[in-house]
């Protein structure tokens, strides 16, 4: 009931459906380059997670804004016509994922907490759309996300040694928080790109998003040169800020939210979405030389049939 203003799902116009998908596949493309960007970075191992991720939303934020503002002619007015309810809850819900995707990887380790916050979202949007009576999922959409189930735990459990210790209830918690976050500002996304445009959405709900996170900050007392080893913040610390910032954070955003707007219902945005752990091991594989697995190469095959019948379905 507290959820009750998250408008209905609208259909789409012709074409829009499809569209919408490629927008979402895009986000998670970006997405998922910010992993590799962090490990091929030495200088960021010392940067605490929550100064990065506030510090990507500082600059992501405001540079669409910017863009709407001068290069897209915005009009203030339109701002001030955003509704602030769900705007705060994207924002709300965007700072706890960060922050509880980055306790889930310090708990859990990568690869479970992206089975966990890639693989429960899906269920969660697809139990939700249900709920709200807005048509659920059609029978393509259903197969699609049960073939990406299959295919990101073969991915995940490619990564398991038989010596792997028990999974720490905390971290399990952190995923269940970051998934059910990205599914609320997902909705929130979806509700206000259909009545404002995507990147003043986008730009307003990070720039928010970015001072929630810059609090966190100040009150946990870290600093901007007090990265987790004491060390200063370098040049290949800000290169990678700036990266994450314009690319995988502003982009990527920018990208999801109009393309929520556009997909039949976010439960098919996120099954989408999903195509972001294949997207990530290709690149592991091509910038770090990480060994793919058959198990591996299994399940990016089920993700890649998923993303394919999904997008037929969406077609027809």
């Amino acid at each position: 009931p507290s959820m009750s203003y998250l408008p209905r799902t609208a259909v789409p116009g012709p074409g829009g459906a499809t569209t919408g998908i490629a927008l979402v596949m895009a986000a998670a493309a970006l997405w998922a380059t910010v992993g590799v960007a962090v490990q091929v970075t030495p200088a960021a191992a010392g940067l605490p997670d929550a100064v990065l991720a506030a510090a990507r939303t500082g600059i992501a934020g405001p540079t669409l804004l910017v863009v709407w503002r001068i290069a897209l002619k915005g009009r203030p007015a339109d701002l001030r016509r955003l509704a602030l309810r769900p705007l705060f809850v994207f924002a709300l819900a965007s700072a706890v994922f960060q922050v509880c995707l980055f306790r889930c990887f310090e708990q859990l380790g990568v690869t479970v907490a992206v089975f966990l916050t890639v693989c429960l979202p899906p269920v969660l949007g697809t139990a939700w759309t249900a709920l709200r009576g807005t048509g659920g999922l059609s029978r393509d959409a259903a197969l699609a996300l049960g073939l990406a189930l299959a295919g990101v735990a073969l991915v995940s459990l490619a990564g398991q040694g038989p010596d792997r210790d028990a999974l720490s209830l905390a971290g399990l918690m952190n995923g269940l928080f970051a998934s059910v976050a990205f599914v609320v500002m997902s909705l929130s996304a979806a509700g206000m790109a259909r009545r404002s445009p995507a990147i003043l959405v986008a730009g307003a709900g990070l720039s928010l998003s970015s001072v929630l996170l810059g609090a966190l900050v100040l009150l946990a007392g870290m600093g901007p040169g007090q990265a987790g080893n004491g060390g200063p913040v370098t040049a290949g610390t800000l290169g990678l800020i700036l990266y994450l910032g314009l690319l995988p954070t502003a982009l990527a955003y920018l990208c999801y939210c109009a393309g929520m707007a556009k997909c039949r219902t976010p439960a098919v945005g996120l099954v989408a979405s999903m195509i972001e752990p294949v997207l990530a091991a290709l690149l592991a594989l091509i910038l770090m030389g990480e060994r793919v697995t058959p198990a591996t190469a299994a399940g990016c095959a089920l993700l890649m049939a998923a993303m394919l019948l999904l997008w037929r379905g969406e077609r027809a």
